[in-house]
């Protein structure tokens, strides 16, 4: 620490220290998860550290998606028998913390694993996961859903906390789940097709609260007037941010309007949304 301390490279702030610039600490960092073994690099995972330090680990972790030796190791601790194949972690708040870097390294794991954790649950179960934890898995999950390859279990996982919400800000899972049903500025790179079938499969669920979500994701599909989305899930990883769905030619707009409309059209669905 010292001899770099000593060549500008590590910056002393009190009793903490950072590498600068931001290009060179990923490369150090980087070089560490190549020479080290996967004990010790899950080791590092399993140990409990002092706040801030595990924010920045956490921030540094998500910029590591191009090694292959990090994807490997989110790979084995998210599996069913690594760190985060058991709910409690997951559902923690330092382990959901972690989790939200950790689905940008390796989004298909992660969400798996996320699945794992939620299906079992019932949705009063579901409605007891708040604060932070709560607030981390939305976040984990609004990235998760931007890849077109892990829509389907990341969103339903979505829909689930939405049929269970609990919170009452715009960007709550209720918020981020109608958000990517619209036309424009969805937040995910998911086709049309896609988005229907998780409709479709809402629309048949045994759960009321699920149903009408269902109903408003339709509305939120065929809704002409606009509308925002905070800039941030596209950015994952080192690459380069992820682009949003996006019709080519308006038929396609049209086609997805239409098929929005003939769902509605359902005098059961429609009295469903009306009474509730």
């Amino acid at each position: 620490v010292k001899k770099f301390e000593r060549r500008g490279v590590i910056d002393r702030r009190g009793r903490f220290a950072q590498i600068i610039p931001k290009p060179l600490a990923i490369r150090l960092a980087s070089d560490w998860w190549e020479s080290t073994t996967p004990k010790r690099q899950t080791e590092l995972i399993e140990t409990a550290m002092p706040g801030q330090l595990e924010q920045g680990f956490c921030d540094q972790i998500s910029k590591l998606d191009f090694l292959p030796q990090v994807k490997e190791l989110t790979e084995n601790i998210c599996g069913e028998q690594g760190l985060f194949g058991q709910a409690e972690v997951i559902l923690s708040v330092r382990g959901s913390r972690l989790f939200r870097s950790l689905v940008e390294v390796n989004p298909k794991a992660t969400s798996e694993a996320l699945y794992r954790a939620l299906s079992p649950l019932t949705l009063d179960q579901k409605k007891e996961i708040s604060g932070d934890v709560r607030r981390n898995l939305v976040w984990a999950i609004e990235k998760l859903c931007f890849h077109e390859s892990v829509f389907e279990k990341s969103t339903k996982c979505l829909l689930w906390l939405a049929a269970a919400e609990n919170e009452d800000w715009a960007n709550n899972a209720t918020g981020q789940f109608l958000q990517l049903f619209r036309t424009f500025l969805s937040g995910t790179e998911a086709t049309p097709e896609q988005r229907l079938a998780i409709i479709d499969e809402a629309l048949q669920s045994e759960y009321v609260s699920i149903r009408v979500l269902a109903i408003n994701a339709l509305e939120s599909a065929i809704n002409t007037y606009g509308g925002t989305r905070t800039v941030g899930a596209e950015y994952q990883g080192s690459g380069e941010p992820l682009e949003e769905w996006k019709p080519k030619i308006w038929q396609e707009a049209f086609d997805y309007w239409i098929a929005a409309l003939e769902r509605l059209r359902s005098e059961e669905h429609t009295s469903e949304l009306q009474s509730h």
